[in-house]
Formats: structure tokens, sequence, C-alpha cells
């Protein structure tokens, strides 16, 4: 893989034991011909895992269009998450 096929911002599985068990990531940084992979647990979170790998182990993926999303509850105050609701309802 080359960097031209990975950009800051794709979401990408990592070739690996760990990026088996982690899932899908998120590009956060590319330096040279390695990459630091984000991962989430859950909406909010301010310290993300991250693990760094070399670019030939990531595979790009497409994310299916969701039908559920989160969104914060300003009367609760920031970093507040909302039950799901469906788009386009």
């Amino acid at each position: 893989m080359t960097m031209a096929e990975v950009a800051v911002g794709s979401f990408v599985k990592v070739v690996s034991e760990l990026g088996r068990k982690l899932g899908i990531g998120k590009v956060a940084d590319i330096a040279g011909s390695n990459a630091t992979v984000t991962y989430f647990d859950v909406p909010g979170d301010t310290t993300p895992f991250t693990i760094d790998a070399h670019l030939s182990a990531l595979r790009p993926v497409s994310l299916a269009e969701q039908t559920w999303h989160f969104g914060t509850m300003r009367e609760q105050g920031a970093g507040s998450w909302a039950h799901p609701r469906r788009r386009g309802f």
C-alpha cells in the first residue's frame, strides 16, 4: 500500500494479530512509511487507543451508510451523548 492509497482520515484495518482484534480504525497521522491508527471505544472518548503500523499493513475499508448515529445533548453539556436516533425520520 502506498501513501497515495491511504490518507489521514481514512478508515483502515491493520493486518496484524492486534489489528484483527481491534477491527476498523482511522488513520490519524502518516510519517514516512508508517501510520498512526486510532481506535475508540465509546463516542466522546478523549484518549483513543493508538497503534503505529507500516503502510503496507493497512487495508482501506469502506463503511456502509449509517442508520443510527449519536449526537451531543446540549442540555446536559458538552461531552454528553444522546440515545441513537434514526437518520431520515
